[in-house]
């Protein structure tokens, strides 16, 4: 903590500073205690008005200047001033960088050139630009304190003719006849270092100062004697001042403000070590690190949070969707209470952040990086410590109103609660409400009078999904206190601006969706597996039984085979007799094989609302909605909503469907079926209610090679419903069913299957052969191939054809009473026979096959082997 102690009226030239205590997790100036005078009491609320820049105050309020980063103090009565700032680096860092040369002559920064130094002492020049203006600085830094928990330096103003031949020359001052050129003298000077939390310094300077303009008759610029000195706040000369000593003033007004060039150095030094996004990350982890232990909640704390928790109740059942959202990442909702009170904007959206850095990110007001973010706000506070002991803050901000209107402040108090489920998934509430709710400390800020004071609460509501992914609902409601109706165009710009913070805050934390598909499909997964043989609840029991049904023995008569959409898969159909109230619609069933576990795809068939699966059916496949329904969301159940686009003619398709797994080991089942829920998509949609009962059975397979892979079976019954014939849907069932090919590709892994079938066949070659049993089919074709190449070999038409690689060999000849050319090539291969043997022999592997395929093949499969068990493959 930065305590500064102002005595009395006559003894303000006395002002004592202390560095902040090291302990404390965040650097505020503070000011502990104030004399009773009349005359600092009139100021109390411009002290508190922080100003991390550093700028001085205006000439009347020149007394104390507070601010996030540090503080400045003026004390007229001894000419001196102090600026204090916060700089991103540790002490013993700033501390050798003032001992070290750092130049980049003509750029708006601090060119430091060493002349001389010495453990204890360094000859430093300083030089900066300002305005159009060049400043120089020969300065003495002598070591006066040095350890861990301060480094003190003195700081003196030497003259060019006190150096000796062991300096180095002092730089020449800049040509340039447009640039003014100015002297800094600092008498009295100190430096004081002292480490902060984050691995900063408290950089505190304080020193008289003077200014000099050095200028020779003829108008070439040079260091000379000091013409003007003075600190007040913009230093002039009057035109025609006469010649001092061998030197003169340039003719106008020197326009030289001291206060501001003394702020201009600290500042130059902030941006030398400035690593703002470094401090804030430092901020962010000790503030997750320490949620656990900050203050418990107090009666009104929790008072306020339940209020909050009530609105959120209310707007969720009877706000409305805002119109031309449907297809939105972020869902947004409206609702204008009847007993007014301004209207109550909700957004419900997933964020690829895990839940303790997004509430740290909501929470952590005044960091760097929220500062710069609204850096367009008149009035920006932030108390976050010492709320009388609680848990909460204070936050003082003003918006500007379109349209003529002034300037509202809201000035909120704020606090947070955390809830932890029985899955140990944590939820943050964050509420808000108006500053005259809360009973204690109320902090003011300058500028508050001309503006109309408003008011504003809500909530955040903060849900884990998995462990880099959350849900963040936000709730709020805004009073600007105006007495007229406001514009139409003015009001919904607001409401625009109000709803689309959730859209910006989701794009600062979104990274690569497929990543994000991939955490929440494997969090969902180990759910599964946890949650392995677990009974269903009682209303999800039937929905089981009536899928089980259309799936039967899962390959029994009545099915008949349907042409494949992809060479993955096999699809087939069957009539079942119709329950009531349904038509006479064929069933489809679709088997394949999937490069996973049983758990990672019924994951996958769950996250409906997947990045991939929005933007694939969504954005791209032209589907006109696809929502989840979160109040019946459980921890094996969703609800969902697509609306299906159609041809002109005929009314889009609503399917509004209950998906419930259940997991035993080594196998999951996902069924799914059609509920009368209703959805609100913001708009009217003319649509037709269609129909669909389906379940997924999906076995694992055991594990070859380290690979994982799992049977898929998956039987469907669609029906779009209206006037659309049955066997037109018949007709589109190949298309309904191509959902396990999506699985299949989603899960890939051609070259690691292919290696172990590789291996697997290498194995069984390895073994032994004389024990091999051949049919005489096969014996026949063995000797035949045998005899080609004996016949080849000694064939007096044996010709070698040119390979162009020197280790194959091509040869070739006409063998009698053949037509064709057959030929031989040889070859050195670096690899085992057996497994050659096996590359060669597996024809059918998915490399080869996708070769076949981007080489314009039109079909390619193994039928039959020599009336051996058959092995297809399209």
């Amino acid at each position: 903590m930065l305590r500064t102690k102002l005595r009395t009226e006559k003894e303000k030239n006395k002002a004592l500073f202390e560095g902040r205590d090291a302990n404390r997790d965040h650097y505020q100036s503070v000011i502990s205690e104030i004399n009773s005078s009349s005359t600092l009491q009139s100021r109390r609320r411009k002290l508190d008005h922080a100003a991390s820049s550093g700028q001085p105050l205006d000439r009347d309020d020149r007394k104390v200047k507070r601010g996030n980063n540090g503080m400045l103090i003026y004390d007229t009565t001894t000419k001196t001033v102090t600026v204090s700032k916060e700089i991103h680096e540790e002490p013993a860092v700033v501390f050798e960088s003032l001992k070290t040369s750092t130049l980049n002559p003509g750029s708006d920064t601090l060119n430091q050139q060493v002349l001389k130094s010495s453990p204890d002492e360094t000859i430093a020049y300083w030089s900066f630009y300002d305005q159009k203006k060049f400043y120089e600085l020969l300065l003495l830094l002598k070591v006066e304190m040095l350890s861990a928990s301060e480094i003190r330096i003195g700081v003196t103003s030497i003259k060019e003719e006190e150096l000796d031949s062991t300096c180095l020359p002092v730089p020449p001052p800049p040509s340039s006849s447009s640039t003014r050129h100015f002297g800094l003298i600092l008498n009295n000077g100190t430096i004081t270092l002292m480490p902060l939390m984050f691995g900063q310094t408290s950089f505190t300077f304080t020193a008289q100062i003077e200014v000099e303009q050095l200028l020779d008759f003829d108008g070439n610029q040079n260091r000379g004697t000091n013409i003007f000195t003075g600190l007040t706040n913009t230093s002039k000369m009057k035109s025609g001042s006469k010649a001092v000593g061998t030197k003169t003033a340039k003719r106008g007004a020197l326009g030289v403000n001291t206060d501001r060039l003394f702020c201009k150095i600290i500042a130059l030094l902030y941006e030398r070590f400035k690593k703002e996004d470094v401090i804030d990350a430092r901020r962010t982890e000790n503030f997750i690190e320490n949620i656990d232990n900050a203050p418990p909640l107090t009666e009104g704390e929790r008072k306020q949070i339940a209020e909050a928790m009530k609105l959120v109740e209310e707007v969720s059942s009877k706000s409305k969707r805002v119109a031309g959202t449907v297809s939105e990442s972020v869902e947004k909702f409206l609702y204008k209470p009847e007993g007014g009170g301004g209207i109550v904007g909700m957004t419900v959206a997933k964020m690829d952040v895990s839940v303790t850095r997004l509430f740290a990110w909501i929470w952590l007001l005044d960091t760097f990086t929220r500062k710069a973010e609204e850096n367009d706000k008149k009035i920006r506070e932030v108390w976050n410590k010492n709320l009388d002991g609680t848990r909460s803050l204070q936050c003082n901000l003003s918006v500007a109103l379109p349209g003529g209107f002034k300037d509202r402040l809201f000035e909120s108090w704020v606090t947070w609660e955390e809830l932890i489920n029985e899955e140990g998934q944590r939820t943050f509430i964050i509420a808000f409400a108006p500053m005259e709710t809360y009973e204690g400390t109320h902090h003011e800020v300058t500028g508050a009078e001309k503006m109309v004071k408003a008011t504003t609460k809500g909530v955040y509501i903060v849900k884990e999904l998995t462990k880099n992914t959350c849900e963040c609902t936000r709730v709020q409601q805004v009073d600007f206190k105006i007495s007229s109706a406001l514009p139409a165009s003015v009001l919904d710009l607001i409401v625009k601006k109000q709803l689309g913070r959730a859209n910006e805050m989701q794009e600062k934390f979104r990274r690569n969706g497929k990543e994000v598909d991939k955490e929440r499909v494997a969090a969902l997964a180990g759910e599964m597996i946890e949650r392995r043989g677990k009974p269903l609840m009682a209303d999800q029991m039937p929905v089981f039984e009536s899928c089980e049904e259309i799936l039967g023995d899962g390959g029994g008569e009545g099915w008949k085979a349907l042409e494949s959409t992809s060479q993955d898969v096999e699809m087939s159909m069957k009539y079942f007799p119709p329950k009531k109230g349904e038509r006479s619609i064929g069933t489809g069933k679709v088997v394949g094989v999937v490069d996973c576990s049983a758990e990672e795809v019924a994951a996958w068939v769950m996250d409906v609302c997947s990045n991939k699966g929005m933007r694939r059916n969504v954005k791209e496949g032209g589907d006109l909605a696809r929502l989840e329904l979160r109040e019946k969301t459980r921890v094996n159940e969703r609800t969902f909503a697509t609306v299906k686009k159609m041809p002109f003619i005929l009314n889009n398709r609503e399917f509004v469907l209950r998906i419930i797994w259940k997991s035993e080991e080594g196998k999951v089942l996902v069924a799914l079926e059609s509920v009368d829920d209703e959805f609100d998509y913001g708009v009217k949609l003319k649509k037709t209610r269609g129909f669909t009962r389906g379940l997924w059975q999906i076995e694992d397979l055991p594990v070859r090679g380290g690979a994982k892979q799992c049977r898929v079976t998956y039987v469907l019954k669609l029906d779009a419903g209206g006037n659309i014939p049955t066997w037109v849907m018949d007709k589109k069932m190949p298309l309904a069913l191509s959902v396990v090919q999506e699985a299949i590709d989603e899960f890939r892994q051609d070259e690691k299957v292919d290696a172990v079938e590789l291996e697997e066949k290498a194995t069984l070659m390895r073994g032994r052969w004389e024990d091999e049993v051949y049919s005489d089919e096969e014996e026949c074709v063995l000797e035949k191939g045998k005899s080609t190449i004996v016949a080849i070999e000694s064939s007096s038409d044996l010709k070698v054809i040119p390979s162009g690689d020197p280790l194959v060999t091509i040869k070739a000849a006409h063998l009698e009473d053949d037509k064709l050319v057959t030929g031989i090539i040889e070859g050195v291969v670096d690899g085992e026979m057996e497994k050659l043997a096996a590359f060669d022999y597996l024809k059918m592997s998915r490399e080869a096959t996708k070769n076949f395929h981007k080489g314009r093949g039109m079909e390619k499969f193994v039928k039959q082997v020599f009336g051996r068990k058959k092995e297809r493959t399209r």
